[in-house]
């Protein structure tokens, strides 16, 4: 009887366990709507100082566990450009659930995280493209983190259009409309005018994720600096 009691206990957390990722996944994908929705009037209303249209329409990544049942990271990415035809840059939003998105071996993490980016190339995982901690194998050679939390790859571009950075927030923190608005739209909009990080006052939003660089291009998310 115990045995048999053993059995059901399993099963229950089995199924529970299915349960909460079905609903994490509707949460996410509700979440992406919203940031999408959200962003699609702000950047239709930049058209001079600085001028910005989208020149592709939002594209979808993800990649999934070596079993093939958990999803670990979900991306969209937004062509921009200075006309609808050709791609400058893209906005990317992240969301690492697990696997390098958000921990490596240099740089462990428990903590589920949302990757605000503007990149050259959209996040595609099955060319490896993609935000994480572990950047040790960028070519490049300016990467910096600029006050604890803004990884930078293009610190003396004067213009989005030149510029690449990301800065992470816990996914944790994203808990309604008004958020996705203080936390990522209008810090993104503020980035693309040009405005400073201090004018931005980034530092101060609640959730925003500070990284120690624990080794060349490997930057630890400090996600409890108190504990």
């Amino acid at each position: 009887m115990e045995n048999l009691n053993e059995k059901k206990e399993i099963g229950k957390a089995i199924h529970q366990s299915a349960q909460l990722i079905a609903k994490a996944g509707q949460e996410i994908e509700s979440m992406m709507d919203l940031i999408k929705l959200q962003f699609e009037p702000e950047i239709a209303s930049l058209k001079k100082d600085p001028k910005i249209y989208v020149s592709e329409n939002w594209l979808y990544s993800w990649i999934y566990d070596d079993a093939g049942w958990v999803c670990m990271d979900y991306s969209i990415s937004l062509g921009l450009g200075k006309s609808t035809k050709k791609h400058l840059r893209y906005l990317c939003i992240q969301v690492s659930l697990m696997g390098e998105g958000m921990s490596c071996e240099k740089a462990p993490n428990k903590e589920p995280l949302v990757h605000v980016c503007l990149f050259g190339d959209l996040i595609n995982y099955d060319e490896e493209n993609f935000m994480g901690p572990d950047l040790s194998n960028e070519e490049d050679e300016k990467i910096i983190l600029q006050n604890d939390f803004f990884i930078n790859w293009s610190s003396e571009a004067s213009t989005w259009e030149e510029q690449a950075w990301a800065f992470t927030l816990r996914l944790t923190s994203l808990n309604s409309a008004s958020d996705i608005q203080e936390k990522i739209i209008k810090p993104v909009i503020a980035l693309l005018k040009g405005h400073s990080l201090e004018r931005i006052g980034l530092e101060k939003i609640d959730g925003i994720v500070k990284y120690e660089e624990v080794e060349k291009f490997v930057f630890k998310p400090i996600i409890h600096p108190e504990s």
